[in-house]
């Protein structure tokens, strides 16, 4: 499942996005028609199963993220069996997975809905968004003679930066009353604006321009970025534009910057006009709220 959408290349000028991103599968799972007891050892309304990790929500570091679990696990109508295994801070984003079964509908998969911003009907509730329990976990299925493997979930949200209570539920396929899962509170780290430099655009003859320099984003350190050219002038106003991966091999940006990794630079070779111009490159922000970043222009002779 993608969790965050991936996104198509923005703009220098497009504005910071407010909105969250969330997935829906209307899949319901087919398990055996036949419906199976419970297993007696099984304390329903606690969550607990043998054989599996449960109680108290599991809490994952995310990078440059602080976590802290706070109400997990509640009691719940006793049809209702899960977990909420994690709640994960990525570059932007929020990530919850776990596991859920509805015993009155063997056949059908819960419905896991999440909250960000607080619990089901408060006040400071900003997003929420729908899955079904439908991912393949065989560990659940080991552990759940009869309620088949498919009872895994995950969903992600693109989240401005700040400090957010994350509650996860559980309903029945067709919703209704909610069990609460889980309530995990998370803090999103503020955009670290990319860095980079244009290095130069020379002549190759032929009326071709190698253009060169590299890029890195502080909040994905050792990922390549992409990097917008634009001959002519900065966006709006070149009369061209090429779209390049800073992901060749800068030994120097390695050194400078540990931790980094040395793919962070870029080098093209593009058809150009006669003529003196500008030519001018912006570093595409991994952050999904964030801008991209301008570097400073050179002048390009060809």
């Amino acid at each position: 499942m993608a969790y965050v959408r991936d996104r198509a290349q923005p703009e220098p000028e497009q504005p910071l996005r407010t909105t969250f991103q969330n997935h829906l599968s209307t899949h319901e799972v087919n398990m055996s028609a036949q419906r199976r007891s419970r297993p007696r050892s099984a304390s329903v309304g606690r969550f607990r199963w043998p054989g599996l990790l449960v109680g108290a929500a599991s809490v994952v570091l995310g990078a440059a993220a602080l976590l802290s679990a706070s109400a997990a696990t509640a009691a719940a109508p006793s049809s209702f069996v899960g977990h909420l295994d994690s709640v994960t801070v990525a570059t932007s984003s929020v990530i919850v997975r776990g596991w859920a079964v509805d015993t009155d509908q063997p056949n059908s998969s819960a419905r896991i809905t999440t909250y960000i911003g607080g619990t089901a009907g408060s006040a400071g509730v900003i997003g929420t968004g729908q899955v079904l329990a439908h991912d393949e976990r065989a560990d659940v299925g080991r552990a759940l003679p009869g309620y088949g493997n498919h009872r895994g979930f995950g969903n992600g949200f693109i989240v401005n930066p700040g400090r957010y209570p994350v509650c996860v539920y559980v309903s029945g396929y067709s919703g209704g009353a909610q069990a609460l899962l889980g309530c995990v509170t998370v803090s999103v780290p503020a955009d670290r604006k990319p860095i980079g430099h244009l290095d130069a655009a020379r002549s190759a003859g032929n009326g071709n321009l190698v253009i060169s320099g590299w890029a890195a984003d502080p909040n994905t350190p050792t990922a390549s970025l992409r990097v917008s050219i634009y001959l002519g002038g900065v966006y709006g106003k070149a009369f061209k534009s090429i779209s390049a991966t800073a992901n060749q091999s800068r030994p120097d940006v390695a050194a400078a910057l540990p931790g980094y990794g040395a793919a962070h630079g870029f080098s093209v070779t593009v058809p150009a006009k006669s003529g003196s111009y500008p030519v001018c490159s912006y570093a595409i922000n991994d952050y999904s709220y964030g801008a991209a970043m301008l570097f400073p222009c050179v002048t390009a002779t060809s």
